[in-house]
């Protein structure tokens, strides 16, 4: 039995992907050529980042930087334009697929998390309800899936933020901007920590755009929580995080050849502009980023791309003094990328975006139903002395504690579930993957359902 927690395992073999057809690519959108693989190591946490210069998911030691191979082969699964990631639960990757170069709409793909393995669609491109351009994606509350799709720029297919159902892909309806007249291209997706559902979105027009935001519970439409003006230079945002100081950053573009790509920061309760962080210089050669993400250390973490000698690089920056260091170099240096997107780390939370330095450190709503208790410290402790409830496996159930006196786990199967508690120190509250794997995986740890299994990485 293979006892290594999921992100220190070897990837395997992959699929070949199916051959695609050209269209038009979007304004940031680039294509160069990617470096190879080096060997995998053996990392306290990872971070994934989509390349869309070879269709590939590549890791990387999230302490160093150090590459570590691809964890999605190029082209697996027929992904062609990797955009948002998130793990839906410990061992499994969730993926949009945007199809760049096709006719067909985007789609949302599942990857087993340690071997790499392509487990099929979540949202297939033939779906009636398929996003047509999807870019970033988050986990909410009652197994929702939010995705941003940027539409086709053109005012017929629009843009909107689509509902799935992150175990099914069962279309949820869209969130509507009620009363918005203008134009409506979400890119970017986050839930904040109000709870409140957020998107950055982009006008037809190569300048302006909004954050805009909605209640999840009720689909409300709330307004516009920033709007492009003058003083923040917003223009066509995409990447969007709050950060461990409460403040909204988010991925801005230049206005033209005399402006430049930035980091902006608002005010996290009132949307009020608090500064930049450019990217690039006025005239020289562009180093944008699509997506941002804070990571360990409380360090914002930007993939560059463009056109200069900065493409493939991830920097890491200290927002307080608007430094940086470069963390993955970028392809001119030999760095592994050429159009580096969207990223999360092995301890992303898949909603808030938010770091979680060990699991359990901080709190995130739970993803079941409101009615599911969250899991304690006293409760985790609880699923390492045995198991309850009837599961054989480990965990007694999200809310109900086990105790060394309940049936002890089959022989055979206890590791695996030691090895997710290895990789998962006590939490000191709840957090949204341990609420998953309780609430909805403890009746399926004795290898019932074999698809769900492997879906979290473990050895059946």
């Amino acid at each position: 039995m293979n006892r290594t927690p999921w992100f220190q395992r070897r990837p395997a073999g992959r699929r070949p992907a199916p051959s695609t057809q050209l269209s038009l690519e979007r304004l940031e959108d680039r294509t160069m050529m990617s470096g190879s693989p080096l060997a995998p190591g053996n990392p306290r946490d990872i971070l994934l980042v989509g390349d869309g210069s070879d269709n590939t998911v590549k890791r990387f030691d999230a302490d160093t930087g150090t590459f570590l191979g691809n964890t999605v082969s190029p082209g697996s699964g027929g992904l062609n334009g990797p955009r948002g990631l998130i793990f839906r639960n410990p061992g499994e990757l969730l993926v949009v697929d945007q199809n760049i170069n096709e006719p067909n709409p985007g789609e949302v793909l599942r990857f087993n998390a340690p071997t790499g393995e392509f487990l099929g669609n979540l949202v297939f491109q033939t779906d009636a309800h398929a996003p047509f351009a999807p870019r970033g994606m988050v986990l909410g509350a009652d197994h929702t899936l939010y995705v941003g799709d940027d539409g086709n720029l053109d005012g017929i297919t629009v843009g909107r933020v689509a509902r799935f159902n992150s175990e099914t892909g069962r279309f949820l309806g869209d969130l509507q901007p009620t009363g918005f007249t203008g134009d409506f291209y979400p890119r970017g997706v986050v839930i904040g920590p109000d709870g409140l559902l957020y998107a950055s979105v982009r006008n037809i027009a190569p300048t302006g755009g909004e954050i805009m935001r909605w209640n999840p519970a009720t689909g409300q439409f709330l307004g516009d929580f920033v709007d492009s003006n003058a003083s923040n230079d917003l223009n066509r945002p995409e990447g969007i995080a709050f950060g461990p100081d409460g403040n909204l950053y988010v991925a801005s573009f230049r206005a033209n050849a005399g402006d430049t790509d930035k980091v902006l920061e608002f005010n996290g309760a009132t949307g009020g502009y608090l500064g930049k962080i450019d990217l690039d210089q006025a005239g020289q050669p562009r180093a944008f980023g699509q997506a941002l993400l804070f990571g360990p250390g409380g360090k914002l973490f930007v993939p560059i791309t463009g056109n200069g000698p900065d493409t493939g690089a991830v920097r890491r920056y200290d927002v307080s003094t608007g430094t940086f260091d470069v963390f993955v170099p970028p392809i001119a240096s030999g760095g592994p990328m050429g159009m580096p997107w969207y990223l999360t780390f092995g301890h992303t939370d898949p909603g808030t975006l938010a770091y979680i330095d060990h699991p359990g450190n901080m709190a995130a709503q739970n993803s079941g139903p409101a009615s599911e208790p969250v899991v304690t410290a006293a409760i985790w402790t609880g699923q390492q002395a045995g198991s309850g409830s009837g599961n054989t496996f480990g965990p007694a159930g999200n809310g109900s504690p086990a105790s060394a006196s309940t049936a002890a786990p089959v022989a055979g199967t206890a590791g695996n579930n030691a090895a997710w508690i290895a990789a998962s120190p006590p939490p000191a509250a709840s957090t949204m993957a341990q609420d998953y794997y309780f609430a909805h995986h403890r009746d399926k740890m004795a290898g019932t359902d074999l698809g769900d299994d492997l879906s979290l990485g473990l050895s059946v």
